[in-house]
């Protein structure tokens, strides 16, 4: 699993020292280019605003839309590309897929999330912030562009009661 937020700037031991922040940075290999991010955070944006600022026309679809809207997005979609039903399909009918699209060793991570799983994990409101420290609420607010996350729709919770 990825880090927590709060990890940014937090050393191997858990410590913080005097606001120093101690970042983990993430490598991703891109063709035949190897880039390194300051981290996670900086990782998001950076890709987000790439896509956000480029001059070429694109379509960014959130990953929530397609999980709890993937019937509306998916026709949305198809009209704007000049799609039509698929003939094979009654109706046009939208079949969501509840398995994992990676199979075996081209899947990431040891677990695997289907549909189901998803829905559980991303679409409980009342608990998606059980984990997280007041440091990641900091590391999320300085780290993340703020531009990109309005755009989203996205917005930064207030921190819950101690």
């Amino acid at each position: 699993e990825l880090p927590w937020l709060h990890t940014l700037y937090m050393d191997s031991n858990n410590n913080t020292r005097d606001g120093y922040e101690f970042l983990i940075p993430v490598a991703v290999k891109y063709q035949d280019t190897r880039y390194t991010h300051k981290s996670l955070a900086h990782f998001w944006s950076e890709w987000y605003r790439e896509y956000f600022t480029a001059e070429y026309p694109r379509i960014i679809v959130r990953f929530e839309d397609l999980l709890f809207y993937g019937k509306e997005v998916t026709e949305t979609l198809c009209k704007c590309g000049g799609g039509v039903p698929r003939e094979d399909r009654p109706n046009g009918s939208f079949v969501h897929i509840s398995e994992s699209a990676k199979l075996g060793t081209a899947a990431h991570g040891k677990h695997k999330t289907n549909l189901l799983g998803a829905i559980i994990k991303y679409g409980n409101f009342d608990h998606r912030l059980d984990n997280l420290t007041p440091e990641d609420f900091s590391a999320a607010r300085k780290y993340l562009d703020p531009e990109i996350m309005e755009t989203f729709g996205y917005y930064h919770p207030d921190l819950p009661p101690s």
